[in-house]
């Protein structure tokens, strides 16, 4: 499953120790609800995600021996399947910090269970029941032998991610086990404040105090930050109710983990630490919420024998010690990461997030224990860039270190009045060098069909509330596993499917008549086999590849020439007019939906985009337009010495350009180095 989320998920300047955690979330924002505008952040990631987040996958292993290390997430005592019978088990592995691996059944008695046959029928399956206990074990009789099938679970107390998962295989023992750090028994699920105060702060102009737990898988509630002080001392509180279990790549539940409570007598330690947040500037125009950012662990203290009582405030108190700090190079190869995608250049904004991680189940694919981290949301022109940052590194030497990397392309729309945002994204998660090359395994899936129709551009597709809908894309040469999640504009996310074929037969159920849908497909390349039964566990090195398509209106009357309930327009047929686009509503420079009939070059959004202007024609220095997304100025000429260049970036002393008006240009305004403050030589 994939968390990629990526996603992205990532907060502002005031950032509290929730920050170490989303930035390596891959969470599908619409996995719950309709997603929001962007206000300048990336699901890690996205979060990073596909199912239960991101899938992730791989190809290329950057190094390391861990990088394959893996445990048996499969119950070894999972009865043999009859002839005529399907068995699943779902056992979950605990590694705690000192690398313990502990195997607990998952509790799958509140699910419900059924194996969708494919056949001739109008709905397009034959359905038979199954059943699902305690002990983490699913059984469905009456399966021919041979024959392929989707496994739907589906869990209906779960009111945050109430949707169900497919899984299509022809295996008739099925592992759905995984892994996680920690525990899942003392989840924090009243207020109990935590109280810290910690001396040996470095000063530093933004940055926050956090706290962790390794051994139960936590990561603290986010405390004050402290900002621009130069205090040594720092005292903050929080709640541990608000903590948070990681999130692995692999999860069979679609929820956040609660966190649980720190306990000294099951060996539990808890991790202090102070990051620091460095902006580096915008690498294209100007504004000011788009800046470049790294994020490290500066300084961390582990306190020992501490309990928490549910309900009563834990004071926790230390001193920070300077340690050595350490040198992460991250280096992107822009042009080939890019050239993996297949969205035909269809986004608003492209970023880059790459996350330096240790844990002790970082080699099982948990990206836990940020050390150092670095958000590029808006990109530098075809090139590569080389980020460096440094940290401090507390935790084990043992642990292994993994680094986890997210290209994010974000395509926004609007449907019946509302915005919505949705992206396309890379992500690897692999061992880690000191300096490191993001170089992506694998490529995005492309020639996306819905119904026959073009899956990046949406439309209408016939929808009779019976006949099943057929989803088809072409197979990605060494991928074995795909995901796609189905996201309704009104009801969020309605479905998740994993299958190792490049086609997906999605019952009619799951869709509303006139209502609008949009289609994600992963593809995921891991070491795990899916067509062999081990259809939750993956491992790294992971590469995940996500296009998200254009929106889709399942419709009994768009196309029929006329203008029914729901409707703004109708063409009279599958294709758009001037005045009406394919899915019955009415033109709109900014809807998300290209109409080159109208006069649309472009369509990316109700916003100005790297690849489109909200005035759907293509970015173009000297037009007169001001992209603010791609230009720094435009003053409607291609000229230089006027206060905006022809490459549309402002002339001023200090940008490191020798402009007409200055005698030199050293990329500051310092006085005492040759160059004076008016770029005049000294």
């Amino acid at each position: 499953m994939t968390r990629l989320l990526l996603a992205a998920i990532l907060a502002g300047p005031s950032l509290g120790c929730s920050l170490l955690l989303r930035e390596t979330t891959f969470r599908d924002p619409a996995d719950a609800a309709t997603t929001t505008p962007d206000a300048g952040s990336y699901d890690a990631g996205p979060t990073a995600a596909a199912d239960s987040g991101h899938d992730a996958s791989a190809g290329t292993d950057d190094g390391g021996p861990d990088a394959t290390v893996g445990v048996d997430a499969g119950s070894p005592l999972c009865p043999e399947p009859s002839d005529d019978s399907i068995i699943g088990c779902a056992t979950t592995t605990y590694i705690d910090a000192e690398g313990v691996h502990t195997l607990e059944p998952l509790d799958l008695s509140h699910y419900t269970v059924t194996a969708h046959i494919p056949d001739d029928s109008p709905a397009g399956f034959r359905v038979i029941d199954g059943t699902a206990g305690a002990d983490g074990t699913v059984h469905v009789a009456g399966v021919p032998e041979g024959v392929a099938y989707y496994l739907r679970l589906h869990d209906p107390t779960d009111a945050r991610y109430a949707y169900p998962t497919y899984y299509f295989t022809s295996a008739r023992a099925l592992d759905l086990g995984d892994v996680r750090l920690g525990r899942d028994d003392t989840p924090a699920l009243v207020s109990t404040p935590i109280a810290v105060t910690v001396g040996g702060v470095a000063p530093v102009s933004s940055g926050s105090i956090g706290t962790i737990c390794f051994n139960s898988g936590t990561i603290g509630p986010p405390l004050m930050p402290s900002g621009t002080s130069a205090s040594t001392v720092y005292s903050g509180t929080g709640d541990w109710q608000h903590s948070q279990g990681e999130i692995s790549f692999h999860d069979l539940l679609d929820y956040t983990r609660s966190g649980q409570f720190v306990d000294a007598t099951r060996g539990d330690d808890i991790w202090v630490y102070q990051l620091g947040i460095d902006y580096l500037g915008s690498f294209r125009g100007g504004s000011p919420h788009r800046l470049a950012r790294t994020v490290s662990i500066l300084r961390a203290f582990s306190a020992t024998g501490i309990t928490m009582i549910p309900g009563e405030t834990t004071t926790l108190t230390g001193d920070f010690a300077p340690s050595p700090l350490l040198t992460q190079i991250f280096r992107v190869d822009v042009p080939a990461v890019r050239s993996a995608f297949r969205d035909n250049n269809r986004y608003a904004t492209e970023s880059v997030h790459c996350a330096l991680s240790a844990n002790p189940g970082a080699a099982q694919g948990i990206s836990f224990g940020i050390l150092s981290s670095f958000l590029v949301p808006t990109l530098p022109s075809d090139s590569t860039f080389e980020i460096s940052t440094s940290h401090v590194t507390p935790y084990r030497t043992d642990w292994p270190r993994v680094i986890t990397c997210t290209m994010s392309h974000r395509r926004t729309a609007v449907i019946q009045g509302r915005f919505h945002g949705s992206d396309s994204y890379l992500v690897s998660h692999t061992a880690a060098r000191a300096d490191f090359t993001w170089s992506f395994g694998t490529r995005a899936p492309s020639n996306i069909r819905i119904a026959g129709r073009s899956g990046l551009e949406g439309g209408t597709v016939p929808f009779d509330g019976v006949r099943p809908i057929v989803m088809e894309w072409d197979p990605v040469p060494g991928v074995r596993r795909y995901a796609v999640r189905v996201v309704g504009s009104e009801e969020g996310a309605v479905a998740k499917f994993l299958t190792h074929q490049s086609q997906l037969v999605i019952p009619a159920e799951l869709f509303a008549p006139n209502r609008f849908y949009v289609f994600r497909l992963y593809t995921i390349q891991t070491p795990d086999r899916y067509d062999e039964g081990r259809l939750v566990r993956l491992s790294p090195p992971l590469h995940s590849a996500r296009v998200s398509t254009g929106w889709f209106r399942f419709s009994t009357t768009c196309g029929n020439g006329e203008v029914d309930p729901g409707e703004d327009c109708d063409p009279g047929g599958d294709t758009s007019t001037a005045t009406c686009d394919a899915d019955c509503t009415s033109v709109m420079c900014g809807d998300g939906f290209l109409n080159t009939v109208a006069g649309e070059v472009c369509d990316d959004g109700p916003q100005d985009g790297q690849q489109c202007d909200r005035t759907c024609r293509r970015p173009s220095c000297g037009d007169g337009y001001w992209n603010r997304s791609v230009e720094e100025c435009d003053d409607g000429n291609a000229d230089s010495g006027d206060g905006c260049s022809w490459q549309c970036t402002l002339e001023t002393c200090g940008n490191g350009a020798l402009e007409m008006f200055e005698d030199c240009d050293d990329g500051n305004r310092l006085p005492g180095d040759g160059c004076n403050g008016l770029c005049r030589r000294e």
